[in-house]
């Protein structure tokens, strides 16, 4: 958490090689994020704070796609789909261009699409964004669900979603930690 500007989409955006960073380091599944980001992106899955989707394809076409770019054979794939359209309220919506949806139809598939691959950690940068409160639950309930399998890194600016969903809470102010614990 942290105001705009405090440095929370920098963050994300550094751990996964989006920007450089100036200073620092960090690892990610005993891999230095300098130097080794295409064997911890394969492990990665990324909201991030802009949509990167593409107006022609669908929604099913662009989960076929996020699966294809990170080379992980699913047995089911066509199940996984479904589910996940299921997951984030968009099972009637997946065949439908993506250029036809509305902005938190593209904020919840985006979050489906972190998911292809079965990633070890997330990164989601303001997941829900520009949701309605009831898309917002479904996405709120996919990310439990995830919990309990995949290490979720992700920035709000809300309370509530940080509540519900933190299991450890961080506070950032002009990007230098302030606060650490439990959302308590």
């Amino acid at each position: 958490m942290g105001h705009n500007g405090a440095g929370k989409s920098t963050l994300i955006n550094s751990i996964c090689g989006l920007v450089n960073r100036n200073y620092g380091n960090a690892k990610m599944f005993e891999f230095d994020i300098n130097h080794n980001l295409r064997k911890i992106r394969k492990r990665l899955g990324v909201v991030s704070q802009f949509d990167v989707l593409w107006d022609e394809l669908t929604g099913i076409e662009h989960m076929q796609l996020f699966q294809l770019l990170k080379r992980v054979e699913i047995k089911n794939f066509e199940a996984l789909v479904e589910r996940r359209l299921g997951d984030v309220g968009l099972r009637d919506s997946g065949n439908l261009m993506v250029g036809k949806y509305s902005g938190g139809m593209r904020r919840r598939i985006s979050v489906a699409l972190s998911t292809m691959g079965n990633p070890n950690v997330i990164l989601m940068d303001e997941p829900t964004t520009g949701m309605d409160p009831v898309s917002r639950r479904h996405v709120w309930s996919l990310i439990q669900k995830l919990k309990d399998d995949t290490a979720i890194i992700m920035t709000t600016h809300a309370m509530e979603e940080a509540e519900i969903l933190s299991d450890k809470l961080i506070v950032l102010d002009h990007g230098m930690l302030k606060c650490a614990g439990t959302p308590l």
